[in-house]
């Protein structure tokens, strides 16, 4: 048992002075959202569907804002270093250890889990300051959470695992991060979508995460089923795991 936990441990705590050094990935994952938490505090009441009652935009907003944290980390935060790593030969010398990838992976987990849990707790803090925070449940909000945590860091694992460039990585982000958000659902509300995209929508794990933390937040009915949100991410996280662990590479010459 501490043959297997100290290497672990090790990888552990040099991932959390990795994030902690590095500013861009704080940044992104904690500074920026709560940029957005300022500017829904000031848009108007809006209507997640023609006949139903308004929220406050913040409300409504706050699951985008969320996501995009997560989002960010588990990109900007993970899948660029890994393809730095790869870069720079230090994955190479770490394959050459009795390190495995789950272990190695999982060790990435805990320093970015703080790091998303500081981003919640900032962006409820100050969405109670500004006097429309109300959690519906708390139970299936941390719930909610921790699976939008683990589908996004498996996401970026996977990614990681993949991508030949951090640069690469950067223009993946760009891109996806916005496109989710807005086919997700989670930025205009899916009442409003037309049938095509809004099947389009039913596909992506991302919207499952959108309404499963807008109903424990807000407490407005759900478009999906508690059971149904949770099996969607669990499903899409186990799916993202084993597709990591069977294609991570140490070594651009695995290719």
């Amino acid at each position: 048992m501490t043959t297997r936990l100290s290497p672990y441990r090790e990888l552990a705590w040099t991932a959390w002075r990795e994030v902690i050094r590095e500013p861009l990935v704080v940044g992104l994952s904690i500074v920026f959202p709560l940029c957005f938490v300022a500017m829904f505090a000031f848009l108007p009441d809006v209507s997640l569907a023609p006949g139903e009652p308004e929220v406050s935009a913040l409300t409504f907003g706050l699951p985008a804002v969320w996501l995009m944290g997560i989002m960010s980390l588990a990109l900007t935060g993970t899948s660029a270093p890994l393809t730095t790593l790869r870069e720079k030969g230090v994955l190479r010398a770490l394959g050459l250890t009795p390190v495995d990838k789950l272990t190695f992976l999982a060790a990435l987990l805990p320093a970015r889990l703080v790091v998303c849990l500081l981003e919640g707790v900032l962006i409820l803090i100050l969405s109670a300051l500004a006097g429309v925070m109300s959690i519906a449940d708390p139970l299936l909000l941390l719930w909610a959470f921790l699976l939008t945590f683990a589908v996004n860091m498996a996401l970026g694992c996977f990614l990681g695992g993949l991508m030949k460039s951090s640069q690469l990585v950067g223009g993946l982000s760009g891109v996806l991060v916005p496109a989710v958000l807005i086919l997700s659902g989670v930025i205009l509300p899916l009442g409003i979508f037309p049938p095509v995209l809004k099947t389009i929508a039913e596909f992506l794990p991302f919207t499952y995460m959108g309404d499963l933390l807008r109903h424990a937040i807000a407490g407005v009915p759900a478009e999906f089923s508690v059971t149904v949100s949770s099996a969607v991410l669990l499903g899409s996280c186990a799916v993202l795991v084993v597709l990591t662990l069977a294609t991570f590479r140490w070594d651009e010459r695995d290719a």
